[in-house]
Parts: C-alpha cells; structure tokens; sequence
C-alpha cells in the first residue's frame, strides 16, 4: 500500500516532536486517499517506528489534541485516523 505522498506534503512541517512525526509519517503510511482514512494496527504502528505502545499512544493524544488527526473507533477493536486539512508553511522558503 504505497504511502500517501500528498498527506506527506501536508504534514511534514507540522509542528511536532520527532516522535509524534515518526508516528504521523507511520499514519500517512496507511493513508487511504480514497476514504480519507488510517486503519493500522498497534503492532503495525510499533513495527514501522520501532516505539512503544506508550510512545505511540501518548503522540497519538498529543496529535489528537494539536488537531492534526482526529481518531475514532473502527471494526475490530482499530482505530480509524483522519488527517485534518491543516497545512503548514516551509519554515525554510523565504517569502
């Protein structure tokens, strides 16, 4: 499933800890364009970024709560992840 290099455009200057970007470039991994939605699992999300489950847990909230993905409950015990359309500016162009 190849990762949603558009979602990457969108969120590579977020303003956010190393660790909450190697877990919002994880989501952006399982990002399906054509629903808008991430369904990884825990044990994708430690896989991918080598973290623990607390690590990825604790930058999940802390995304939630920057408002740059929103969560919600999904089949099967998952979670789906939204991004919202939130961009942020290159802090290296100069205007």
């Amino acid at each position: 499933m190849p990762m949603s290099y558009q979602m990457i455009e969108q969120i590579k200057f977020a303003p956010v800890t190393p660790t909450q970007k190697l877990v919002l470039l994880a989501l952006a991994d399982c990002h399906n364009i054509k629903t808008g939605r991430c369904n990884p699992s825990n044990r994708f999300l430690e896989a991918v970024t080598g973290l623990s489950i607390r690590s990825i847990t604790a930058s999940i909230q802390a995304l939630c709560n920057a408002n740059i993905v929103t969560k919600t409950p999904f089949i099967g015990g998952k979670n789906s992840y939204f991004f919202t359309s939130q961009t942020y500016p290159n802090p290296c162009r100069v205007s």
